[in-house]
């Protein structure tokens, strides 16, 4: 008998990809996958998505089926679409509320509410639908959290439900009008507090029979009143069936020695061929080309969470005798992009500005850069410093979260990257000049970057822990 898992996401690459959580469900289902293939383990997750108006034509899902959907707004006739991606056969869940916003999310928190209270309980019906037990439902942060909810209602013989926290901070807040309309109850939860037992993350959360935050730091983090976003007090109750597991990227599209967007492909064993990609950087861009400057990067969405604020006070701390210039590649918080430009105008000839986002360009910084700037507040696991391990541009970054989960300190004389913990302007300035003063050394430089790059940053390991969560889930129902 094969175990089914039903993953339940906001949206999924190549479907629809807006954020991290497009990169994990377009990825680590197919990683489960082959991973219990090849461990003999019979075992297979199938991604539930909605059906947004913006997904991909070219996708061509085929329609499975229909079935009807009564809940307390009235009744609703649901479409299933089916489409195989990596590994992984995907259903797409499409209806009149899935599609009252055309992307995953709006910007009006109330209709995201409703939009995702009714993905859930269709989420959730769709277990009766297929034809095969589910053994195992798998939701994804606030959007999914409530088809947990709903299944607490069921008998004994219910799936398992199983909680990924990707951002904690992210509750749903605003929601709680569209969860009434749909007829959802408040939590029960003793500890649960009473302004979250009506929001859908906490209340997916109480409902979980296991809670997966995406790195070990990340599930230390949030037991405390610091990163708790003021459930840690419950979350504590519940740390026995809390499990961090790391994310990982898709080797297949971050890999340098294949990249067709990079003007000079190399690899851990080809290092010295990487300094091309940096004057080609340094042309495209119009800095000074010189490869003994080191080349300080940061590809972000412009948000206080990211330390970004910190780092514009940074940069002007470093000594005026010590050569660097600095790449930065995003767009978010309208304050923090005026900061960026102005930024820009103090340093023209070091600092290019990029308020954009830009795929192709992305892979080019990364293979031409130096140093990767990353001094967020909290992270709770982080791509863009396994994309620049891989890409053999040691990160600068605090030690929260994920990032000190994949990042082996000690510089390049002994680790991956830089890590440094006070999240201040001259902490940071420091940490930067340091890993400056180490890339002066060639050899030391190298040794770090060879070091970097043969990090293990696939999915495949993470695979394998997931696949041990489910099987010890179900041992012990």
């Amino acid at each position: 008998m094969t175990i089914s898992i039903l993953y339940l996401a906001a949206e999924a690459d190549p479907f629809l990809k807006v954020g991290g959580l497009g990169d994990v469900a377009g990825t680590l289902p197919g990683e489960i996958n082959l991973a219990a293939q090849e461990a003999g383990i019979k075992l297979q997750v199938e991604v539930v998505l909605p059906f947004h108006p913006v997904i991909h034509p070219e996708m061509s899902p085929e329609i499975m089926g229909s079935f009807q959907l009564l809940t307390s707004a009235g009744k609703e006739e649901i479409t299933i679409y089916r489409a195989e991606s990596r590994h992984t056969t995907y259903f797409l869940l499409s209806s009149k509320s899935i599609s009252s916003t055309p992307s995953a999310y709006s910007m009006d928190e109330l209709m995201d509410g409703r939009k995702y209270a009714f993905f859930s309980l269709a989420a959730e019906a769709f277990c009766t639908f297929i034809k095969h037990k589910v053994d195992i439902i798998h939701a994804n942060d606030w959007h999914t959290a409530l088809a947990l909810h709903q299944l607490r209602s069921k008998s004994e013989s219910r799936p398992k439900g199983v909680l990924s926290i990707h951002n904690l901070a992210f509750l749903g807040g605003g929601t709680s009008p569209a969860l009434t309309a749909y007829g959802f109850q408040p939590s029960h939860e003793p500890l649960l507090p009473d302004w979250a037992k009506m929001l859908p993350l906490p209340m997916g959360i109480a409902a979980a029979d296991l809670i997966i935050p995406v790195s070990p730091g990340y599930a230390q983090e949030i037991l405390t009143p610091e990163f708790g976003c003021g459930l840690e007090v419950f979350l504590n109750s519940r740390k026995e069936v809390i499990c961090g597991i790391v994310n990982g990227i898709d080797t297949s599209t971050w890999d340098p020695s294949v990249d067709p967007f990079i003007s000079s492909p190399f690899s851990v064993n080809t290092v010295s061929n990487r300094s091309q990609n940096k004057i080609a950087l340094q042309k495209k861009l119009n800095l000074k080309v010189d490869p003994e400057i080191p080349l300080l990067v940061a590809i972000s969405r412009l948000d206080y969470q990211k330390g970004i604020d910190v780092l514009f006070e940074a940069l002007p701390l470093l000594p005026r005798d010590v050569p660097w210039q600095f790449i930065l590649l995003g767009t978010g918080n309208p304050g923090l992009e005026e900061q960026a430009i102005i930024l820009q105008s103090m340093y023209p000839e070091k600092i290019k500005t990029l308020l954009a986002f830009d795929g192709q360009l992305a892979h080019q910084i990364y293979a031409g850069a130096d140093i990767f700037l990353m001094p967020s507040r909290y992270e709770p696991c982080g791509i863009s410093q396994l994309i620049s391990q891989r890409y053999g541009a040691l990160p600068v970054a605090r030690a929260t979260g994920g990032l000190q989960d994949t990042i082996l300190p000690g510089g390049a004389t002994t680790g991956t990257g830089y890590l440094f913990t006070s999240l201040d302007a001259d902490t940071l300035a420091s940490t930067i000049l340091h890993a400056i003063k180490d890339y002066k050394d060639k050899n030391i430089w190298q040794l770090g970057q060879r070091r970097a790059m043969s990090m293990d940053v696939s999915w495949r390991s993470s695979a394998n822990l997931y696949i041990q969560a489910y099987l010890q889930l179900l041992d012990n129902s």
